[in-house]
C-alpha cells in the first residue's frame, strides 16, 4: 500500500498540516506523471489519472498516513459515526482531517485566551 507517514507533531495547526499533506500529494502526483503504478489505498485498484488524498490514523498512534485514493473512494463531510466504525483506525478525506485539525486548534486558542483573561 502506497502511503506517506506524517508525524502528528507536524500537524499542530491547519497550515502546517495542510503543507505536509500537499507535499505527500505532490509525491503521488509525480509518481503518476512518471508512469509509475499507484494503487488506491481503499479499493486496491490502479489509479490512472485523477486521485485525492485520504488520511488514515491508527488509534493511539503518533503518526498519520496519507494515501492516494480514487476520487470517489472517500467522501468529504463524513459523519463521525461512520469514521469511528473501524475499531483499529480511522480513514477520512484530507479535507475532513484538516477541518478537524482546525477545530481542535480553534478550541486550544479559545482555551488559551480564556486562561490569559483569568490571570
Amino acid at each position: 500500500m502506497e502511503c506517506i507517514e506524517i508525524n502528528l507533531a507536524d500537524c499542530q495547526n491547519r497550515f502546517t498540516c495542510s503543507a505536509a499533506i500537499a507535499k505527500a500529494e505532490k509525491i503521488f502526483g509525480n509518481k503518476l506523471k512518471s508512469g509509475r503504478t499507484v494503487y488506491c489505498a481503499i479499493c486496491d485498484r490502479l489509479i490512472r489519472k485523477e486521485f485525492r488524498s485520504a488520511v488514515r490514523s491508527f488509534y493511539h498512534s503518533k503518526t498519520l498516513l496519507v494515501h492516494p485514493v480514487h476520487m470517489d473512494c472517500v467522501q468529504d463531510h463524513t459523519p463521525i459515526d461512520d469514521l469511528l466504525k473501524n475499531p483499529q483506525f480511522i480513514d477520512m478525506s484530507a479535507l475532513d482531517f484538516l477541518d478537524l485539525v482546525g477545530l481542535v486548534d480553534a478550541v486550544h486558542q479559545w482555551k488559551k485566551k480564556l486562561n490569559d483573561n483569568w490571570h
